[in-house]
């Protein structure tokens, strides 16, 4: 009662519309005189603004309260028809008569032709209540629902279905074709046809399957076939899944192999492992030898057994699609499976080996639910890369960084990340400000061998403006206690509204005028998101500043694909700083293993250089930034 009081006084005075939500809760409680004269006065307010929107939703609080019984179905409907009436017709709104129900169009002056400069307004439907006397419900009667489309399913599962009909890609990298038979496709498109074992089994066949076999394993530098390390180097990389079979044609083609090349029988052939030469022959080894060669020296075998060779037996599959010739190369291996038998020679696949300049094995770990103590190793096991690759592609080392105190390592940790390549990273997220204690623990965590930067810290304006002057200050502190022989390792961001180049120069100015920072300090700037000017900067204040580049450059802009060209060469980093910026379609977290994507990205961007090429760069530097030795196995 007071509310509704109070709601009246501040009304008249101030000739103002009220909050429907909080005028809502007052009139539910209010009597029905009372709430018909608030909404009244609230009417004839009303009048004199083009509050549209307050109009609509009064109009449907209106109906709401009559169906409680708070104001009686004729105010609700002399309400409506108030409103409604001079919204469709456009017409000057007439004063609030709570005698009238119906308000009818003021008409033209005479002598005076309708303005047509203006559309009337959209027709709006406005709602009638159906008579209780005439058997109708209380419920409010609207426009005619429309109706619905009827479901899609039935489309959607058939793209499903003709999706799994155009079945999988061709395990060789050359080749776009998608088949539902790979032995079929493989044999009669890739691999010499004499290995087909739908042939007739004659001395002339077996003879011929042993020296095309020979050939395709041939060492192209000393002349020499060595089966048993291709044996070995299958069953060592895992090449073949489990669960292949031999069938009975098969199976006596190899018997066949093994008189020729005088072998004992095996009671039974096995393909997991590879527990005889005459296995080489099925089109799982043949394919996994394939892919070490290069496409024209296999053409080239293939097609010198094409000749004088007899009819393959009928029922084969012989209207394939053709290959299609000018395809990108599609990479096959994964790193974990990368490798050859042989260290070299033309026709091999080629070794591209990475340095991941900034990783977060602790966070990987957590986000993999792995163990604590898991290895980096450990790490890219535990992500499958599916992406298929024309090259071996190898991590020889990185720096693995640690922004929480809670999980610095100890010196037993550091010692053995060296022993695999690894160095170690001591910094603080700028996101988290460190307590007395949690300070003590980071500058003695900073002392322990083996440990080459400090940082991540930095400058992140992603939080709330409260904490900026603390961030500031923390990096203050942490930044004037790198000693000159480790990196500094910075991480900058801005608020997604400002520009980079603000927050860089803010840390720029900081360093070089509050901490004093040696000029000749090594700095690296970890996932670098800025400008070319940006660049200059850094490079004019601070020369030895390395630029680090991560999955970010998928979302770079005009300018900061611009800076990334601008960077020098021997100032260029990549990193993965897993688990975060997954670049490889299927997997949700970045790793060291999956860098070859993010390189794809970056030499994309500069244009004249391969991903091979850069991943040489990028290790030399970084190997350089940090002072270690070239090749794995540092010790401390």
């Amino acid at each position: 009662m007071a509310g509704v009081t109070k709601m009246l006084e501040v009304s008249r005075e101030a000739g103002v519309l009220l909050n429907l939500d909080a005028l809502l809760e007052e009139l539910q409680a209010a009597p029905p005189s009372q709430a018909e004269e608030v909404l009244e006065l609230q009417a004839q307010i009303a009048d004199s603004t083009s509050n549209r929107r307050w109009r609509f939703r009064a109009e449907a609080m209106v109906v709401r309260l009559a169906e409680e019984g708070v104001v009686s179905e004729e105010f609700a409907s002399r309400f409506a028809n108030h409103f409604s009436s001079s919204s469709e017709t456009g017409s000057p709104r007439r004063a609030w008569n709570p005698t009238v129900v119906s308000v009818s169009p003021t008409p033209p002056i005479q002598g005076e032709c309708p303005s047509t400069s203006e559309p009337p307004p959209r027709k709006r439907h406005t709602p009638v209540r159906a008579p209780a006397e005439q058997g109708g419900s209380r419920e409010l009667v609207g426009p005619p629902a429309k109706k619905r489309r009827p479901p899609r399913r039935n489309r959607r599962r058939g793209k499903k279905k003709s999706a799994a009909r155009s079945g999988n890609p061709c395990p060789l990298p050359y080749c776009s074709e998608r088949t539902t038979l790979p032995k079929c496709h493989l044999l009669e498109r890739h691999l010499p046809s004499v290995f087909n074992t739908h042939r007739e089994l004659t001395p002339q066949i077996t003879q011929a399957r042993v020296e095309c076999l020979r050939l395709l394993t041939r060492d192209p530098i000393s002349g020499n076939s060595n089966l048993e390390e291709w044996v070995d180097f299958i069953n060592s990389r895992g090449l073949i899944w489990k669960g292949w079979t031999i069938t009975p044609d098969q199976q006596e083609a190899m018997i066949a192999v093994c008189e020729a090349l005088s072998l004992e029988v095996p009671r039974s052939f096995s393909l997991d492992p590879v527990n005889s030469l005459a296995c080489l022959i099925h089109w799982r080894c043949l394919t996994a030898i394939a892919l070490n060669l290069k496409r024209e020296e296999l053409e080239r075998i293939r097609a010198s057994f094409e000749r004088d060779l007899p009819i393959p037996a009928p029922g084969r599959r012989e209207d394939l699609p053709p290959i299609l010739e000018e395809e990108e190369p599609v990479p096959m291996v994964t790193p974990s499976r990368a490798g050859t038998p042989l260290a070299s020679g033309a026709g091999r696949r080629e070794i591209v080996s990475v340095f991941d300049s900034h990783f977060h094995l602790d966070r990987s770990r957590k986000e993999l639910k792995l163990d604590a103590q898991a290895s980096p190793q450990d790490l890219m096991d535990a992500v499958r890369d599916p992406s298929r690759l024309d090259f071996d592609f190898r991590v020889s080392g990185g720096v693995v960084v640690y922004c929480d105190p809670s999980t610095y390592p100890q010196e037993v940790e550091i010692r053995s990340l060296c022993a695999a390549g690894y160095h170690v990273s001591i910094g603080v997220h700028p996101r988290h400000l460190l307590s007395a204690g949690e300070m003590r623990h980071f500058r003695l965590a900073v002392q322990r061998p083996g440990v080459v930067g400090v940082g991540e810290i930095g400058l992140d304006l992603t939080v709330i403006k409260a904490q900026w002057l603390a961030q500031q200050n923390q990096f203050l502190e942490l930044a004037a206690s790198v000693p000159p022989e480790q990196v500094l390792v910075l991480h900058i961001r801005g608020r997604s509204t400002d520009s980079a180049d603000y927050v860089y120069s803010a840390a720029l100015q900081l360093l070089k005028f509050r901490v004093k920072l040696p000029r000749r300090q090594r700095i690296q700037l970890h996932c670098f998101s800025g400008t070319a000017c940006t660049v200059e900067d850094w490079i004019r204040e601070f020369p030895e500043t390395y630029f680090s580049f991560s999955g970010q450059v998928r979302g770079f802009n005009r300018q900061q694909r611009a800076a990334l060209r601008l960077v020098p060469l021997n100032r260029l980093l990549i990193e993965s700083d897993g688990p975060y910026f997954p670049v490889v379609s299927g997997c949700d977290v970045g790793a060291p293993h999956l860098l070859h994507a993010t390189a794809k990205l970056i030499s994309d961007c500069l244009g004249d250089m391969t991903v091979s090429a850069l991943c040489r760069l990028t290790s030399s530097n970084g190997r350089e930034l940090f002072q270690l030795p070239a090749g794995r196995g540092a010790s401390l």
